[in-house]
Order: C-alpha cells, then sequence, then structure tokens
C-alpha cells in the first residue's frame, strides 16, 4: 500500500500544479491501446501488442476465435484445446501464453473482464473459455506480449488477450459458410447476421450467429498412417504396453491380461482374491466365448483399439447473441450498453468402461480408502464357467455403451457505462455483470456398488449378463449399472470500474498525460463434485469440487512523460486488496526512444501477481491419477537394474497408477513475478516493419498441487503430505510393517518453485504494390523459447523447452523452441488470394532436458519416436475471395492444404498417437470451406 499512496500521492501533486499551468490542449484523434489507460496519437507503446484484424481473422479460414488464437506463436505448453475432451475442462479452450498456464494470461473483452467457465483445467486453473466467444462479433484481437498487472490486475503475468467486438453498426448484413474435410466428414456451418440503426445521437445493432461442427471418430482415419489405428506393430512398438498407441485385448500371462469385449475370467475365492495352495495361485485367466475369427489373439486373447471409440473433435452446436447500443447525451459525453448471450452445447465419447485393477481408492469425502476388490462373477452366476469358485472378471463392458459427455454452457453478460470528456478529462466507466453456467451430463460411467449388486443378483433386474450373453440382460439394468450423472457449475463476476485521463503540461516532447483509476468486483464460483466421486464409487472418474467468492478492489495510475521529443517513458502502479488473501501492489515503468523516424528503441519491467482460484484456497478438493514413484520400500534402488526386496512381487519395482488428492489451502500465497522486454521497431522503408522483442518471465511463490514424483523424492520438504499406502496386510513385505503398495498422496496446494522462461518475438511486415498485377502484403510472427527453467522446492532446477514437459501440466502437450506463422496476401481489384505457413518446431521426448530418459520405447528398446523426437510440423492454409459486387462477397479456404500428417506423439494424453493441443489439423486432414457474406 505504501508504494501506490507514494506514487499517487507524486501524481497529485504534479497535477495540481500542472493544471494551473496547462495550455489548452490541442485536439487531436487518440485511439485506445491495450495495456495503458491513457488514449494516445500512435499505437506503437513501450509494451509490445500484436493487433490481429477482421480481415486477418477471416483469411485464416478458422471456424471459432479460439481457432484464432490459439495458432499465435506466443501461444505453448498448457494450452487448452476443446478436443481435448477427457479432461476436467472439457467442451472448453484456453490460451497459454509463453507456456506458463491459462490462469497466467488475462483475457478480457472489449477492455474488461469477463466470467471464468466453470470447470477448471486439471481441476485447478480457472480460465476464459474462448470458444463461446462468437466470430462473427469479433472486430480484432489485441494480445499484449508483457505483464500487465499494474494495469489490470491479477493473473496478467504472462500478458493479455484483449477480444475487440463490435463497437457499431448500420444496415443488415448476411454471411453464411459451410466446410467438411476430404473425408467427407466433420462438417462445419456457421451462418451469421448482423443489423444495426442509426439515427442522430442514437445507434443500435445485434449480432446474432449459430455454428455447429460435426464430431469426427478416429477411426475413420484408418489408412492416415498410424491415426486411425492403435496397433502401432508395423513401427516397431510393442502392442502390449498401454503407454504408446490404443491396441488392447491381448494376453501376457496366466494373471496378467488387457480387457476385451466378451472378457477373461480367472478362479477366486469369495473375498476376491487369489486362490493359493503352496504359494501359487490356482488357475489362470481364460477367455470367454464370443471373439470373432478376425480379431482373436494367441491364448484367447480378442483384439481391440481405443481409437476404435475416440474423437478427433467431440460434436459442437453455439448459438451467440451480441448486442450494443449508444447514445450521445452531448458533443463530449456519450452512454454505451452492451448485452450477450452465448450458448454452447458440447457432445464429446471416449471408449466404453471397463474393469477396475482391485486395489484401493480414495474416499474423497474422507480422505480415507474405499477396501475395493476386483470386480467378480460369483458362484451361480450364469457366465461364470467355474462351479465352485468365483470368477475374477476382467472386461470391456462395450455392451454399456461409449462413456460421454453433454456440456451446455450458457454465458450472459450485461454492460453499462459512459464515456467521453468532461472537464478535460478522457472518462469511462462502467458496471458490468457477466456469469457463466455450466450444465454437465456425462453416461457411461459405472457404479462400483450397483455394479457388484448386479453381478451377484441382487439388482432389481436380476443378474447382469456379460459378454455374448449381454443381449439377455433386461434394459433397465444399464440405468443402474451406469446411471446419468448430473452437476452444474457457475461462475460469476459483478463490477464497477472508473477511469479517467488527461493531459497536464508540456514537456520538451509533449504533453504529460495521467490516469487515474479504480475498479470494485465480486467474484463467485461454485462448482460441486460429479454425484459418486465423492466416495469413490464411480469408476474411472477423478474428483473436483470446489467453492468461493471473494470481493476485489483496486486503485491504479499511470503516467507518460515525453521528456524529449525522441524519448516517453512511462510508469504505471496499481494496489489491490482481496478480501480473502489480503493486499498486493504491482508496479510498472517502461520507456521508448526513438532516435531517428525509422528506429524505435522500447523496453519495460513489470512487476504481477495472481491470486489463489477457489480451487486452491476456497472449499475445495481434486483427486487425479497418474504414475507413482518406484517405490524405495518395496524396492531395492540401491542396485542396478532395481529389484524386489525379499519377499516382495515381481512387479514390486513398477511404478503404479496413484491417486493424487489436492485439498484448498486457506493460507495459500498469491503467486508474483517480475517481467521484463527489451526491443526495436525498425522502419527501414515505407512499407517495411519489422520489431524485435527480448522478453524475460520470473515467476516466484508458484501454487502446485499434489506431484507424487515430487513428493516422494523429497518427503523431509513435504511434512503436510501424506502418502497412504494398502492397508492389507497380504500385499506387505514380510517382516516390514506398513509396506503395501501406495495408493495415494494426499495433501494441500502448496507454495513451492519459482520459473524463469525468456525468449525472442519477431515480427516483419511488408506491403509491396505489383503495378497493374495488384498488391501484395506479408506479415511474418516468430516465437523462440530460450530457455523454461523450474528451480524445485529442493533446488533442483529442470529445464523445459524443447522436451516434453512438464508432462503433468494440462493435456501433456510439451514445449516447443519454435512457433512461427507467414502470411501472404495477394490483392487486385476484387480477388484476393492469401495462402499462411503455421510452423512448429520438433521437441525431444523427454520430460526435462535433465531428463534424458526417452519416454517412450520400441519393442527392442531403442528410443521412440526416431531419435526420441517429436517431429515438426509444417502446414498450409489457402484463403480465396471474390467480390461480385459493392456489397457481395465469395470465399473460401482449405485447411493444411498438402494434406499433411500429424507427427507421431505417443507420449501425451491429450489424444492419440499425435498432439491434440498443437497437431490437429494433420489428424482432421485437408479441410475445405466455402461461404458468402452479403450487406445492403
Amino acid at each position: 500500500m505504501n508504494k501506490i499512496a507514494r506514487a499517487l500521492a507524486c501524481v497529485g501533486l504534479i497535477g495540481g500544479s500542472a493544471l494551473a499551468l496547462a495550455d489548452e490542449a490541442q485536439k487531436t484523434q487518440k485511439i485506445e491501446v491495450t495495456g495503458s489507460s491513457i488514449r494516445r496519437v500512435g499505437a506503437e507503446t513501450a509494451a509490445p501488442v500484436q493487433i490481429v484484424t477482421r480481415r486477418e481473422i477471416e483469411q485464416s479460414g478458422a471456424q471459432t476465435i479460439s481457432d484464432v488464437i490459439r495458432s499465435l506463436s506466443a501461444d505453448n505448453n498448457g494450452t487448452v484445446s476443446s478436443s481435448f475432451s477427457s479432461g476436467f475442462a472439457s467442451g472448453a479452450s484456453g490460451v497459454s501464453l509463453r507456456g506458463l498456464g491459462v490462469n497466467a494470461t488475462l483475457v478480457l473483452l472489449n477492455g474488461r473482464r469477463t466470467a471464468p467457465y466453470g470447470l477448471s483445467d486439471d481441476g485447478q486453473r480457472t480460465f476464459v473459455d474462448l470458444s463461446s466467444i462468437p466470430l462473427d462479433a469479433v472486430d480484432r484481437v489485441e494480445l499484449l506480449k508483457d505483464g500487465a498487472s499494474a494495469i489490470y490486475g491479477s493473473d496478467a503475468i504472462a500478458g493479455v488477450l484483449n477480444i475487440i467486438l463490435r463497437k457499431d453498426f448500420s444496415g443488415v448484413a448476411l454471411n453464411a459458410s459451410a466446410g467438411q474435410s476430404r473425408y467427407g466428414d466433420g462438417n462445419e456451418a456457421r451462418a451469421a447476421v448482423v443489423a444495426g440503426y442509426n439515427e442522430g445521437r442514437f445507434n443500435a445493432f445485434f449480432d446474432l450467429e449459430a455454428s455447429s461442427r460435426a464430431a469426427i471418430k478416429q477411426s475413420d482415419r484408418e489408412g492416415r498412417g498410424f491415426i486411425g489405428t492403435g496397433d502401432l506393430t508395423a513401427l516397431g512398438y510393442d502392442r502390449t504396453s498401454t503407454a504408446q498407441g490404443g491396441f488392447r485385448g491381448y494376453y501376457l500371462g496366466p494373471t496378467q491380461v488387457s480387457q476385451n469385449r466378451y472378457g477373461w475370467v480367472r478362479p477366486y475365492s469369495p473375498d476376491g482374491y487369489s486362490i493359493v495352495t503352496g504359494g501359487k495361485s490356482q488357475g489362470g485367466y481364460q477367455a470367454l466365448p464370443g471373439c470373432p475369427s478376425d480379431k482373436q489373439l494367441d491364448h484367447g486373447g480378442c483384439a481391440w483399439s481405443t481409437t476404435d471409440y475416440a474423437e478427433l473433435q467431440p460434436k459442437e452446436e453455439k448459438l451467440n447473441l451480441f448486442g450494443r447500443a449508444t447514445y450521445a447525451i452531448n458533443d463530449n459525453l456519450s452512454w454505451f450498453g452492451e448485452a450477450a448471450i452465448f450458448k454452447s452445447d458440447v457432445a464429446a465419447h471416449s471408449t466404453p468402461p471397463q474393469t477396475i485393477n482391485g486395489n484401493p481408492w480414495l474416499n474423497n469425502a474422507t480422505s480415507g480408502l474405499v477396501s475395493a476388490s476386483w470386480f467378480y462373477l460369483p458362484v451361480g452366476h450364469p457366465d461364470n464357467p467355474f462351479a465352485t469358485s468365483n470368477a475374477r472378471l476382467r472386461i470391456l463392458f462395450d455392451d454399456i455403451g461409449q462413456r460421454s459427455s453433454k456440456l451446455e454452457t450458457t454465458v450472459a453478460r450485461f454492460v453499462s457505462g459512459i464515456k467521453g470528456t468532461v472537464a478535460d478529462w478522457d472518462i469511462d466507466s462502467a458496471v458490468m455483470y457477466a456469469d457463466s453456467e455450466t450444465d454437465r451430463t456425462q453416461r457411461g460411467y459405472v457404479s462400483y456398488s450397483n455394479m457388484l449388486n448386479a453381478l451377484q443378483g441382487k439388482s432389481p433386474f436380476g443378474y447382469y449378463r456379460i459378454g455374448v450373453n449381454a443381449g439377455k440382460n433386461n434394459p433397465g439394468i444399464y440405468d443402474y449399472i451406469a446411471p446419468a450423472l448430473h452437476d452444474k457449475s457457475k461462475s460469476s463476476t459483478t463490477s464497477f470500474d472508473f477511469k479517467a485521463s488527461r493531459e497536464l503540461m508540456e514537456l520538451p516532447g509533449g504533453p504529460m498525460a495521467i490516469a487515474l483509476g479504480s475498479e470494485y468486483r465480486i467474484e463467485k464460483l461454485t462448482a460441486p463434485p460429479v454425484p459418486g466421486t465423492e466416495n469413490g464409487n464411480i469408476i474411472g472418474l477423478g474428483y473436483s469440487a470446489f467453492a468461493g467468492d471473494r470481493k476485489v478492489s483496486a486503485l491504479y495510475a499511470e503516467l507518460s512523460l515525453p521528456v524529449l521529443k525522441s524519448l516517453e517513458l512511462t510508469a504505471a502502479a496499481r494496489t489491490d486488496h482481496y478480501s480473502d488473501v489480503g493486499s498486493t501492489t504491482t508496479p510498472k515503468v517502461g520507456f521508448k526512444w526513438t532516435p531517428t523516424k525509422s528506429l524505435a528503441i522500447r523496453g519495460s519491467y513489470a512487476e504481477g501477481f495472481r491470486a489463489p482460484g477457489p480451487a486452491e484456497n476456497g472449499n475445495s478438493s481434486t483427486i487425479g491419477f497418474t504414475t507413482g514413484p518406484v517405490d524405495d520400500i518395496r524396492c531395492d534402488t540401491s542396485v542396478t537394474p532395481n529389484r524386489p526386496r525379499p519377499g516382495g512381487p515381481a512387479n514390486a519395482c513398477d511404478p503404479a497408477n496413484v491417486g493424487a488428492l489436492t485439498l484448498g489451502d486457506r493460507g495459500i500465497k498469491p503467486e508474483t513475478s517480475k517481467s521484463t522486454s527489451f526491443g526495436l521497431v525498425i522502419e527501414p522503408f515505407a512499407n517495411t516493419s519489422a520489431t524485435l522483442d527480448v522478453w524475460r518471465i520470473e515467476r516466484r511463490n508458484e501454487i502446485n498441487s499434489v506431484q507424487p514424483l515430487l513428493v516422494f523424492a523429497n518427503r523431509s520438504s513435504f511434512p503436510s503430505t501424506r502418502i497412504v499406502r494398502d492397508p492389507d496386510q497380504s500385499t506387505w513385505i514380510p517382516g516390514v510393517p506398513n509396506s503395501g503398495p501406495i495408493v495415494a498422496f494426499i495433501g494441500p496446494y502448496f507454495n513451492a518453485n519459482s520459473t524463469v522462461t525468456h525468449g525472442v518475438d519477431f515480427a516483419l511486415n511488408n506491403r509491396f504494390s505489383l503495378g497493374d498485377y495488384g498488391r501484395l502484403t506479408s506479415a511474418l510472427n516468430w516465437t523462440y523459447t530460450g530457455k523454461f527453467e523450474r528451480t524445485l522446492n529442493s533446488g533442483v532446477k529442470v529445464n523445459y523447452v524443447d522436451t516434453h514437459g512438464p508432462t503433468a501440466l494440462s493435456s501433456n502437450g510439451g514445449m516447443p523452441r519454435n512457433r512461427a506463422n507467414l502470411s501472404l496476401t495477394w490483392n487486385k481489384g476484387e480477388y484476393t488470394i492469401a495462402p499462411t505457413i503455421n510452423y512448429i518446431s520438433s521437441m525431444r521426448n523427454i520430460e526435462a532436458a535433465e531428463s534424458p530418459d526417452c519416454l517412450n520405447v520400441l519393442e527392442d528398446g531403442s528410443e521412440a519416436p526416431a531419435g526420441c523426437r517429436i517431429a515438426s510440423f509444417t502446414t498450409v492454409d489457402l484463403y480465396g475471395s471474390w467480390k461480385f459486387s459493392k456489397s457481395g462477397e465469395v470465399y473460401g479456404s482449405i485447411r493444411n492444404l498438402f494434406d499433411r500428417i500429424a507427427p507421431l506423439d505417443p507420449q501425451t494424453y491429450g489424444a492419440i498417437n499425435f498432439n491434440g493441443g498443437y497437431h490437429l489439423s494433420g489428424a482432421v486432414g485437408r479441410f475445405f470451406s466455402v461461404g458468402m457474406k452479403y450487406r445492403w
């Protein structure tokens, strides 16, 4: 608070003397630029801002504004794609500037905040759903590639994305388009109408847009290399490894099989454990009948693939309405109002449910264990082939159908404010209310307790029959064993803001300007658990639930000091008070020096912060499942190769799948950051400009969920995290109490670690006259990430750039070092042709530079893919248009013109065999679209 008080006091003293001395300012047309509260004549400021115009958006051929933004070169690891339908935040998409996560990028709509999506990425990170914003209503996108907490407050650590919608419109315009892939699927359709009325001081318009996108099944890409198959044996992979590919249904040994559609059974005791005689289990798995001859494998195996059920993209339907009205109160002051309803329906499907592995798992409500036995067929079950013993069951419940999620999201946003000039002050003030509500229905997920009853004949519908006899089931039994699961999450933001700016006094370089502002917000978010997950009763679903609300108040100030004709200095400071985490003050300073008309040198220093989200400091808990550590209590890790402790099982050294339960902590502190940028703006020729900006961000006090590998390797550093082991003494190492397999890690969110990332942004723009042959413009945007180094609580440093890590982040997308886009646009009269080249560099298939072991291997043990690298990916998109009249235009696009196939990525879990975060167009294939627009 002291920092901001001193800053405001200095501003007040300067302003008081300046107001008495300032001459009447010359009236000049000013514009607003993202990253500054001061209206100014020029668009170039001390901070780098990338602007994507409406025309550039159209020429991208994109169906959603999310597709446009996530293709920008500054987007990196942690980006959320709507195609990642199995994530915690399925149905939404978000941007992750600099790879710092979706909650480190502030998203604004017309310069103001809006409500975040009701579900959180990885159950932790809240973000604005970009896919809910209507494409047709967008006028331009401004991307501030610099820290901006001193202007906007929390979340603006990596940058600010400001999506600016239409401000006014007069007349009527129609726009309609349709498209499909070269495979005849993935059909897209979009229709929009905008109509406006202008009469004297009043203008009003509305923009109504409806769009749809059909689902694409991955099995429909059979013949497209490895995209349409889960069997990678032709490439040298071991198809019996679940870590790569999607091949399933095989036999590995008497006690180890992969589930299939018809089932495996093995004799077991009534309590669900192995029948043991003389220290050996009696009877191995045997296959139940029914497998078609073309699917049969060795030892009764029956082949299937996860790609039989996977989707490259879910089905989406959207209906959006945006309206805006303005009224000129007088020549200097106007009222404006905005109303928007954005509705999105997403339907996603994945594999059918399958039997569990028999290990205990967590009751999330009590943080205790659910003692689970395997699913089994009791003696007397009509499908049990054993007359005197139970049958442990391993099966894919194909008859239940695919697991599915239907998400209906409605975003409502209303703004009313005034804008103009009062007593030489440019003012802008508004009240805003926005909420986002997601109603989710999930089907195909098995209730553990109800399935046990149905297998034992205790359900209201008798026995649940399996495999070839599934057709004998009473249809009502399916709603009993896999009931529909409904939950509704909601977030809301209510705000009032006021800012004013003016020129104060003449300096040698021009008028000194000041901006003062305040903001008050009420934020609420409630995300209840999926029914049944709170006590561990739903198979295959993690647990996430949180609720929180808070009040935020802020004061801020900004100065522009053109101390010389060639030198402008800027300074800003802001203090925010959060009702749940206290106060934070953040400053920012910058400069822009223009020694010649063709060269400008700019730089900035900014501090930032991110207040904890409701999942992190609210009434919350989240459980996910991940690969656990090699357990040195059960495995002797002091020898190479590692070997089981005496009396331990043969697989004691294999990492197991473990739960990670993270609890909200009221004492969690905000993340903080320091960022710097230094760059050049060059205009060597009249129609050529280039920018080169070097950037660095250091984020400290990072908020972390429970990370099993990190905790286990540094147990003394995490006293509040509890390691939970199987309490069944039959699983213990002989003579070692409480030495059962690790089941879960339980602990609160915690502040630890810091991250330093730095790199370079380069942009080059050219405009050429071709005389009688028209005009040619080009735009290149390139981002190079030189370092992304995280310092762990133990002091260990890991660098993730050019690797697939950190693999625990979002969909495990990885961090390519280079991303670039080059667009060329040729215009001649009524014709336009515009190709765009998109490039994403390769990356090593390792966790971090300090962990050189390849994450995937071929069957012969060699690194996979070749050279342990995910290959680079380059695509070309083509856009063309013809203006057949002053009012009408037809247009078309071809995405992935040369039909490039996505690189093989066996590591990511956001998709099967390819990276859905970066390479989706290479899985979908060449895509055609055509459209027409007309204006009256």
